[in-house]
């Protein structure tokens, strides 16, 4: 069977819909997405071909892995195309769609390929930088900058290239670029400045090239959602022999998409996305205990606290409940589970502080949350340095940055079955390595996890959750 590529395309063999390639071969490179992952591959890039096929934007992406391992050879071996399938229910229409991305021009890879990456950096058609360096990767890491040598950090690397690019364009108000960090953190692009400003100081770079950071770049604050499981793995074979060519990069996500974007009126005229007309979880909400908690989490602890019209609070929050029972997406709990801990820091904490504010008290369905995120982390290191934990099913993998599992494994090997939860609680809350504050000091939550995650122990999570009062 043909593998796919642009020879597959122009044979016509190619089962799934795709843009003209001839327009796409002339756009020029408007995008630098420092990122290869499933999510911003079936998310951003979908957006940008979808665009770029209606008319509406002509520009092609570079892609930049993040890491020294990653996907740029596969991309480079299928000339920079994919496949993404939208499946799903979409406003109770069922959606089945697949299409050929074909606005990636090619990918680097910035450990071995920096020249490369600086010669793009300069290139005056280049206007947009996306990123997506997961939420760990918007920090301040001190790093000297080194001649023809890639930093590791992700804001250092954004710091150097915008150096680069300052000195070849000559810093004009024309010359800066347009940053869409899809990390999710509060205020992405606020944090990415304020952190490359740190670097051109730490580096001594000169006061006009501070002025051109700060004057003419602009660095978005973003919200972006969609699930995007990755490649279907369990079905690969069928849908090869129905597409008619091999594709290991291909992706799978849901058809609901948002990507809201704090900036200038005049960036979305630049990259007028939104003229486009684009606006195993399932297993979970068939439980019937599980169900009934997420929808007192979502209507009761969330929904008023969404800074929308009533309206548009209730519509929104129906629309998630429609995608977590989307039957189409395998979108296996454990994957999700990944990096939990400053997941439930970052997403689910401000709104425990937003329901203490107006009630005084923590709530009682996501004060559960971190109940069970802590039992989920209870596990231990095997000779390899793998951690994991068990359950009735067998063990599982708990993954997360090694100082928060060690901090935690610490924790839960001073307790001991049977011995009082609330200490522990306490101390882990405490620990401000793991929620960067001491959550002890928001109202009712020790209280509250602590009385959770004994319900836990003794009764399992289900039977925790039945019993939640």
């Amino acid at each position: 069977m043909a593998t796919l590529n642009r020879n597959t395309l122009a044979a016509g063999k190619a089962g799934a819909d795709f843009a003209s390639q001839a327009a796409s071969d002339k756009a020029p490179v408007r995008i630098l997405q420092i990122g290869d992952g499933n999510f911003l591959r079936g998310f951003a890039d979908w957006l940008i071909d979808v665009t770029n096929g209606a008319g509406l934007f002509n520009g092609r992406v570079t892609i930049a892995q993040p890491l020294a391992r990653g996907l740029a050879d596969m991309l480079n071996a299928q000339e920079g195309l994919y496949t993404v399938l939208l499946r799903g229910v979409q406003g109770g229409q069922t959606v089945d769609a697949r299409r050929i991305i074909s606005c990636v021009d090619a990918a680097l890879n910035p450990y071995s390929q920096w020249n490369e990456m600086l010669t793009c950096a300069q290139d005056a058609t280049l206007r947009f930088v996306i990123s997506n360096t997961t939420e760990a990767g918007i920090a301040h890491v001190d790093e000297p900058l080194v001649a023809d040598t890639c930093p590791n950090s992700f804001p250092a690397k954004v710091a150097a290239l915008l150096w680069t690019r300052f000195q070849k364009l000559g810093g004009s108000a024309a010359s800066g670029l347009v940053f869409l960090p899809c990390e999710l953190i509060e205020a992405n692009g606020s944090k990415l400045r304020s952190i490359v400003l740190k670097h051109a100081e730490a580096w001594k770079l000169p006061a006009d090239f501070v002025a051109w950071v700060k004057d003419h770049n602009y660095f978005c604050n973003t919200l972006v959602d969609r699930i995007v499981p990755g490649f279907p793995a369990a079905e690969a074979e069928k849908l090869y022999a129905e597409l008619g060519y091999t594709d290991p990069l291909m992706v799978a996500a849901e058809p609901f998409l948002l990507w809201v974007i704090e900036g200038p009126a005049h960036l979305a005229e630049e990259i007028p996305l939104h003229k486009a007309g684009l606006d195993t979880v399932q297993q979970m909400t068939e439980d019937q205990v599980v169900s009934k908690y997420l929808n007192r989490v979502m209507f009761e602890e969330i929904v008023p606290f969404v800074p929308l019209p009533e309206a548009e609070r209730k519509s929104y929050a129906e629309t998630i409940m429609e995608r977590f029972a989307n039957p189409h997406i395998r979108h296996e709990l454990i994957s999700i589970a990944l990096n939990s801990v400053s997941k439930w820091q970052v997403r689910v904490l401000p709104t425990v502080k937003d329901y203490v504010a107006k009630y005084g008290k923590a709530p009682v369905g996501l004060s559960f949350s971190l109940a069970a995120l802590l039992n989920f982390y209870h596990g231990k290191f095997n000779a390899a340095g793998e951690f994991s934990g068990e359950r009735a099913a067998g063990a599982y993998p708990i993954r997360d940055n090694p100082e928060v599992l060690i901090a935690i494994d610490e924790a839960w090997r001073a307790w001991k079955d049977g011995d009082d939860v609330a200490s522990l609680v306490h101390g882990l809350l405490a620990d401000v390595r793991l929620w960067g504050e001491d959550l002890n000091q928001v109202a009712g939550l020790t209280e509250q996890v602590a009385r959770s995650l004994a319900s836990i122990k003794a009764l399992g999570v289900s039977g925790a959750l039945a019993a939640l009062a």
